[in-house]
């Protein structure tokens, strides 16, 4: 590289927008491997003609051509012309340019009056005749002392007309902003801040000013380089008001409604989860589950976490975790969210506290056992109180999946109208806010996607189709379901069952099985072929699941 360069006349280096050189035709090592600045290589004259020039290529992206500037180098002062040119290479992530400073034959106008390479040319160009809006500004008085085409345009006052007017009368900014700019300004600090500025029309726009001390003979002035950034703040705070919408919606659900990337950092939280938490939302986002929780709780929750990526298919868990200062044992509902390469990137979870549930159920598991012993001991209750379990068991399922269908009702009526009411008021804001169509677009379809998930949460909750349909129009939608989200390749046989040929029960069991041997699948088969049959043979009913993965 440094080979290259030195073919060239005059100064050649490369740099970041930062303004620091990478290689320069004076280094003779070939690089400068000590990062130095612009400041370092060249007169200052000349290194504030390539800042100049450095800024507008940012801008614009198209390369940057001074005329003349008079410059001291070797001690001897000569005119000079820069050339700031776009390389499609980085470093570290910021832009890199070419640079090229040559000298000039004439050092003075008068030497050649007609040559464009001139002083008087210099100022026409990187001034006037540029698509940047630009100004210039007596810091003494905050007049304008001069204009560009592009700045006539954009203000809609003319050349003279802006030379009449200070700053204060087109910025909005209260004055001690302005005298903090100005003194930063002034000192060379050159700190872009952002303002309100009024049209000629009555308009306001927000802008970003690049505000630089420069000097005329003894008189110092402010050369401001101004960019309309009014799109971006709009469309800035449009995002933050859908993402405010977006949280007071999930806010209002009293399930812990969560969100993790893929190395199990959180990325969003509901109030039930700060709640539960005893913590705000910032203190618990950025960190991962083992952070929160420890021992069998967080293996527990990784592990469901992978299967639910592994699985790329939503599934239910119960998982227990310290909660508000006691264990707790939550039904979690988790899901993978996939972006538009179709690729996992996050997972999202929906978790129902079910604790009073579990302690009924392990209530009842004790009864069980203790009517057991007394089976035992008294043989002539034997038939008796066997009956009396099995109603008691029978009683400990219809109140499960009754608790189920009424976490899946609540699910389903809450979220799916807030999500109803957020998608009429996307599409009010995308009919008032022009330009606004791709990030409404963006999130009605994060919002399909909730909805998508919701309903698959509903479904995995309790399923209505067992209830209308029966057993065998559940099982076929079940399994088809399972063939859209995973990586299985499914084969199913399933022989028609009216609905009243079996009892609600055991319907019931044969398609809680089904779920759960195809969880288990998902969790530890692998990618594999799945065989599901549900058949009659004679008198009896037969549901059977195999597999061709690695197991456990």
């Amino acid at each position: 590289m440094h080979a290259l360069l030195s073919l060239l006349p005059g100064i050649a280096l490369i740099c970041d927008s930062n303004g620091v050189v990478h290689y320069c035709s004076q280094d003779p090592d070939g690089g400068c491997k000590t990062r130095a600045r612009l400041e370092d290589i060249m007169d200052a004259a000349l290194c504030r003609v390539v800042e100049e020039g450095l800024r507008e290529a940012v801008l614009t992206g198209r390369e940057f051509r001074s005329r003349a500037v008079a410059a001291r180098v070797d001690d001897k002062e000569a005119a000079w012309s820069v050339r700031v040119s776009p390389l499609d290479h980085e470093d570290d992530g910021r832009p890199l340019f070419a640079v090229l400073a040559a000298p000039l034959d004439c050092a003075h106008e008068s030497d050649a009056p007609e040559n464009p390479l001139c002083v008087k040319n210099f100022y026409s160009t990187i001034f006037m005749n540029t698509a940047a809006i630009k100004v210039i500004v007596d810091p003494a008085d905050w007049s304008f002392v001069d204009a560009n085409p592009a700045a006539e345009q954009f203000y809609g006052w003319s050349r003279s007309e802006l030379r009449r007017m200070t700053v204060q009368d087109v910025s909005l900014s209260p004055a001690p902003v302005l005298e903090k700019h100005s003194i930063l300004s002034r000192t060379g600090r050159r700190e872009p801040f952002e303002a309100m500025h009024r049209l000629a029309d009555g308009a306001v726009r927000w802008v970003r000013v690049f505000a630089s001390p420069v000097r005329n003979a003894d008189r110092l002035l402010i050369y401001c380089l101004i960019q309309d950034i009014t799109e971006q703040r709009q469309a800035a705070d449009f995002m933050e008001r859908n993402k405010q919408f977006l949280q007071s919606f999930l806010d209002a659900t009293p399930l812990m409604v969560f969100v993790k990337d893929l190395q199990g950092r959180y990325l969003f939280v509901n109030q039930a989860v700060e709640a539960g938490a005893g913590m705000p939302a910032e203190d618990i986002i950025g960190k991962t589950a083992a952070d929160l929780f420890s021992g069998e709780s967080l293996r527990i929750m990784v592990r469901n976490d992978n299967a639910v990526i592994q699985g790329r298919c939503c599934l239910v868990f119960e998982e227990p975790a310290r909660m508000s200062g006691r264990e707790r044992m939550y039904l979690t509902t988790k899901a993978p969210m996939f972006d538009a390469q179709g690729n996992v990137y996050a997972v999202t979870g929906v978790a129902a506290d079910i604790t009073k549930l579990k302690d009924t159920e392990q209530r009842l598991r004790q009864a069980y056992s203790d009517m057991e012993r007394r089976v035992n001991e008294r043989t002539a209750e034997l038939r008796k109180s066997k009956e009396t379990l099995q109603k008691l068991w029978r009683s400990l399922i219809r109140a499960q999946e009754a608790e189920r269908s009424r976490i899946a009702q609540e699910i389903h009526d809450q979220a799916g109208e807030m999500i109803t009411i957020a998608t009429i008021e996307l599409e009010n804001l995308r009919r008032a806010t022009p330009g606004a169509e791709d990030t409404v677009r963006i999130i009605s379809n994060n919002l399909k996607e909730l909805t998508s998930a919701l309903r698959a949460i509903c479904y995995g909750l309790h399923p209505v189709m067992l209830d209308r349909f029966g057993l065998s129009a559940a099982v076929e939608h079940y399994v088809n379901e399972i063939k859209k989200g995973s990586s299985f390749v499914m084969h199913s046989h399933v022989e028609y069952l009216h609905p009243k040929d079996l009892p609600p029960h055991v319907a019931l069991f044969l398609y809680r099985a089904l779920q759960e041997s195809l969880t288990n699948i998902a969790r530890h088969a692998g990618p594999c072929e799945v065989f599901v049959r549900l058949e009659r043979k004679g008198r009896s009913l037969a549901l059977s699941v195999k597999d061709t993965g690695r197991g456990f």
